[in-house]
C-alpha cells in the first residue's frame, strides 16, 4: 500500500514538474491559484462572523452606531471574500488555460527534437513509439499533459484550502469534521480509481485511433483523391473510416456507459458524508447546544471539505496526462545517449580518423535485419565501394539495395558485421558529420510545400546559394523548368498556397535530381541515388546519368536503378542476392562472365529489341 501510495506520488511530482516548461505564465497563474487557498476558510469565517454580530446586535434590540458599523463592517468582510472568490475565478481561468497552452508546446516541441535526435530511423517504425508520440502531441481522450499538469496543481491547493476549512469546523466539532475529511478522502479514492480505469482503457487504444485518422486522410485528403474517385472508393473509403473510428470508439462508450452506472458508490459516500455531519449538527442546533454563529461558520466549512471528495474533470485531465508523461520519458530515454561500453584494448597500431577527401567504403560481412522480423535483409555481405568512381547496384526486389543504401547513410546499423571508412568503423563517427559527406535521393523523395530554390538547397537549408541552384539545376536539365515557374526560384511548389504550383512526376524528379547535385557543388564526395528516375523515360534517364558522370567526375557515385541501359555506364556493378554479393566487376566483365547480371541484361535487351522490331514490321 505504501509503496504503491510513493509510485503515485512520485508520478505525480513528475508530471507537475513540467510546470517549468510554462515560462512566465506560470506565474500569475499559481500565484492567483494560490489565493484561492485561504477563501474557503475565510469564506466560512466571515460568514460566521456576519451571523453572530448580526444575532448579537438582534438580541440586543439596541439600535446603537457601533453595532451598525460592526454589521457593515462584518458584511463588507463577507462581500470582499465573495468578490475575491469571483476574481481569482475570472481572473486566473485564462492564465490557467495560457499556462497548460504553453506546457504542450514546449512539450510538441520537444518530442519533435527526441524523435530526431536518434541518427537512425527504425526507431520511427516501430510501433510503440509511434503510439507514444501520439500520446504526447494529442494526449489521450482528447486531453493533454499540460491540462493534467494545471489540473493536478490547482487540485493540490484545493485540498489545501480544504485542509483550511476543515480546522475551521475542527474548532466548533472535531468529531464532524474528521468524519467528513475521512468520507470525502474516501469518495475521491473511489471516484480517481474509476477514472483511472477509464483512461488506461482509452489510452491502450492510440494505435487504433491513429489508424482511423489515416481512413481520415484516405477518404477527404489529396493525396488519394485521384483514386479515391476513379475507382468508386469513397463510400468504401468513408465505410471504412467510420468503421476503424468505431472500433476505437466503441471501447469509449462502453467504458463510459460502465463509469455512469458505477456512480452510485460515490453518490452513496456524499449522501453520508454529509447528511451525517449535517443532521448531527442540525440535533446539536436544536438543543441550543451550537449558535446561529458557529453553525453558519461550519456549514460552509463542511461544504468546501466537500472538495476533496469532488475533482469533477481535473479528475480526468490528470490520469489522462499520467499516460502522456510516462510516453515522454520513454522518448528522452529513446533519445539519450546509450552508456559506455567497455572499451576494448587497442590494437597495436589503431587506424587513423578517415580524412575529408574521397574516401574507400567497405561492407565486412554485414548483416541486417529489421526490428520485428526474423529474416535477414543483408546476410554476411561483402562489398567495397571504391573511392572516386561510380558503382552500380542490380539485383532483384528485396535483394537488399535500398537497405544497403540505408546502412551507408547510418539510418540504420547492422546488426552484424561492420561497414568502415578508409580502415575505420562508421558506427564510430559522428553521424552527422559523416552525413555532410554524403548527397542522396531515394526514389520517394519527399516533395516540400517550399520554395523550388529549398526543395533544391536542402544541402545548405537557410543559406542556400543561388548560383549553386543555377549549377544544380543546368546539370539536372531542370533550368526549363524553374524558367516556367511565375516567381521562378522562389515560386512554392505546392498548389496548398494561393501562389504555389505543383508539378508533374517527371518535373519532380529532375528538381530531385538537382537537390542531389546542390550537394555535389556544396563540397559533397559521395553521391547515391536509389530508383530516382523512375518516372522519367529511358532516354532522359540516360541523359541525366551521363549528366551526373560528367559533373560528378573524381566523385564516388552509388546507383540502384532496374534499367541496364543506364547500370551499364557505371564503372562497376554490383549484383546483390538474397542479401550477400553474388557478382562484382565491370558491364564487359559480367556479360562476360554469363552469370546473373549477363541473364539479367539480356532479358531486358532481348524485350527492347523484341519491341523495336515488332513497331518496324508494324510500320
Amino acid at each position: 500500500m505504501w509503496e504503491s501510495l510513493r509510485g503515485r506520488v512520485a508520478t505525480r511530482l513528475r508530471l507537475v514538474a513540467w510546470v517549468r516548461a510554462a515560462g512566465w505564465p506560470a506565474v500569475p497563474a499559481l500565484a492567483l491559484m494560490s489565493i484561492s487557498v485561504v477563501l474557503p476558510a475565510g469564506l466560512a469565517l466571515s460568514t460566521g462572523n456576519l451571523v453572530g454580530v448580526v444575532t448579537r446586535a438582534a438580541r440586543d434590540q439596541a439600535d446603537t452606531g457601533q453595532e451598525t458599523r460592526q454589521v457593515a463592517v462584518a458584511l463588507a468582510v463577507l462581500i470582499a471574500f465573495l468578490l475575491a472568490e469571483h476574481a481569482v475565478g475570472s481572473l486566473s481561468s485564462p492564465f490557467r488555460r495560457y499556462m497548460a497552452a504553453r506546457i504542450d508546446g514546449e512539450l510538441r516541441r520537444r518530442a519533435r527534437v527526441l524523435l530526431s535526435s536518434p541518427p537512425g530511423v527504425g526507431h520511427l517504425e516501430d510501433q510503440a513509439v509511434r503510439d507514444d508520440a501520439h500520446r504526447v502531441t494529442r494526449g489521450v481522450t482528447g486531453r493533454s499533459l499540460g491540462q493534467g499538469v494545471e489540473a493536478q496543481i490547482a487540485t493540490w491547493l484545493y485540498m489545501l484550502g480544504a485542509g483550511l476549512a476543515a480546522l475551521v469546523a475542527a474548532r466548533i466539532a472535531p468529531g464532524v469534521a474528521a468524519f467528513t475529511v475521512a468520507a470525502m478522502l474516501f469518495m475521491r479514492f473511489v471516484l480517481t480509481k474509476q477514472v483511472s480505469g477509464y483512461v488506461t482503457m482509452s489510452s491502450s487504444l492510440t494505435g487504433q485511433v491513429r489508424r482511423g485518422k489515416y481512413w481520415i486522410d484516405v477518404a477527404g485528403g489529396p493525396a488519394a483523391a485521384k483514386e479515391v474517385r476513379l475507382f468508386g472508393l469513397a463510400k468504401w473509403a468513408v465505410d471504412r473510416q467510420f468503421d476503424e473510428a468505431m472500433k476505437s470508439r466503441r471501447p469509449v462508450f462502453e467504458g463510459v456507459d460502465a463509469f455512469n452506472k458505477r456512480q452510485w458508490k460515490p453518490f452513496a459516500i456524499a449522501a453520508v458524508g454529509y447528511g451525517v455531519p449535517f443532521a448531527f449538527l442540525a440535533a446539536r442546533a436544536a438543543g441550543g447546544d451550537i449558535g446561529p454563529a458557529e453553525l453558519a461558520t461550519i456549514a460552509p466549512a463542511l461544504a468546501s471539505i466537500g472538495m476533496i471528495g469532488s475533482p469533477g474533470f481535473d479528475a480526468f485531465f490528470i490520469e489522462a496526462a499520467i499516460p502522456c508523461c510516462e510516453s515522454m520519458n520513454r522518448l528522452e530515454r529513446l533519445a539519450a545517449p546509450a552508456p559506455p561500453a567497455a572499451a576494448p584494448a587497442p590494437p597495436a597500431a589503431a587506424p587513423a580518423p578517415p580524412a575529408r577527401g574521397l574516401p574507400t567504403v567497405r561492407f565486412e560481412a554485414v548483416r541486417f535485419t529489421y526490428p520485428g522480423t526474423a529474416t535477414p535483409v543483408l546476410d554476411g555481405l561483402d562489398l567495397e565501394v571504391p573511392a572516386g568512381q561510380s558503382l552500380a547496384i542490380v539485383g532483384a526486389n528485396g535483394a537488399g539495395k535500398t537497405t544497403l543504401i540505408k546502412l551507408l547513410t547510418r539510418l540504420y546499423e547492422p546488426t552484424g558485421g561492420r561497414i568502415t571508412v578508409d580502415g575505420v568503423d562508421l558506427a564510430g563517427l559522428d553521424a552527422a558529420e559523416w552525413r555532410d559527406r554524403v548527397s542522396v535521393i531515394f526514389q520517394d523523395f519527399v516533395h516540400y510545400e517550399l520554395s523550388a530554390a529549398d526543395n533544391v538547397g536542402t544541402a545548405e537549408l537557410g543559406a542556400v546559394d543561388r548560383g549553386r541552384l543555377d549549377a544544380a539545376s543546368r546539370d539536372a536539365g531542370a533550368e526549363a523548368i524553374v524558367a516556367g515557374l511565375a516567381q521562378g526560384w522562389d515560386t512554392i511548389a505546392s498548389r496548398a498556397y494561393a501562389d504555389g504550383t505543383d508539378l508533374s512526376g517527371g518535373q519532380w524528379q529532375r528538381i530531385a535530381l538537382a537537390r542531389l547535385l546542390y550537394g555535389l557543388h556544396a563540397g559533397r564526395s559521395i553521391l547515391v541515388l536509389d530508383e530516382p528516375t523512375a518516372n522519367l523515360d529511358v532516354e532522359a534517364e540516360i541523359d541525366v546519368f551521363d549528366r551526373l558522370l560528367e559533373r560528378a567526375r573524381g566523385r564516388t557515385v552509388v546507383l540502384i536503378s532496374h534499367r541496364f541501359s543506364t547500370v551499364r555506364r557505371a564503372d562497376r556493378i554490383a549484383v546483390i542476392d538474397a542479401g550477400r554479393l553474388t557478382e562484382y566487376g565491370t558491364h564487359a566483365e559480367l556479360l562476360a562472365a554469363g552469370g546473373r547480371y549477363a541473364e539479367m541484361f539480356h532479358q531486358q535487351a532481348d524485350r527492347y529489341l523484341d519491341q523495336e522490331a515488332a513497331e518496324a514490321g508494324a510500320e
